[in-house]
């Protein structure tokens, strides 16, 4: 089984600076870059931006794929199981009242969906352990799907999220064993 993962990220020290810097075009569109990346953050016209990139709220949950795909891959390896997503989608539901001051809203994405695709050698149990360990890691990014900037409610969040992944993880389970 090829790895995926680089072994030197064992050797990372405890805390990992992240430097990114921000070029504000407009008072809605910012172009960021981060070491040889550049990208634009813009919003739609409904929100008055002129969508000339993802909204914000896009890249943070096009962020929640990404991480969910490493954490799997990251954890398989370290099992030595093979798990080769192939596709991912999440769509979730954003509570507009809190960002338009309409009113309090301690969960701003009350329900966050993801599907994962792919294949694997792994057995129905070694997925179940694989959710398990990536639900116990816990990434920081699951865990501001629902912190919000007040900081609020990430206990009951991260529960609910994590509630989600198992489901996830069934269905890919259910899907390898009809293939197999």
């Amino acid at each position: 089984m090829a790895k995926l993962i680089n072994p030197e990220i064992y050797n990372l020290p405890s805390t990992y600076v992240f430097d990114l810097e921000a070029d504000c075009e407009t008072g809605i569109r910012s172009k960021i870059s981060t070491r040889e990346h550049v990208w634009t953050i813009d919003e739609p016209v409904l929100f008055g931006g002129s969508d000339k990139g993802p909204a914000p709220i896009e890249y943070f949950m096009g962020s929640l794929l990404g991480v969910t795909n490493i954490m799997v891959t990251c954890v398989a390896e370290e099992m030595n199981v093979e798990v080769r997503l192939t596709q991912m989608r999440l769509t979730a539901d954003l509570r507009t009242d809190g960002f338009l001051d309409r009113a309090e809203v301690p969960v701003p994405f009350p329900e966050i969906r993801m599907t994962l695709t792919g294949t694997s050698t792994a057995t129905a149990g070694q997925l179940t352990r694989i959710q398990a360990e990536v639900a116990r890691r816990d990434h920081p990014l699951h865990q501001r799907a629902g912190h919000g900037l007040a900081g609020r409610r990430m206990a009951r969040v991260r529960l609910q999220h994590l509630r989600r992944f198992q489901p996830v993880l069934e269905e890919l389970a259910r899907q390898l064993d009809e293939v197999a």
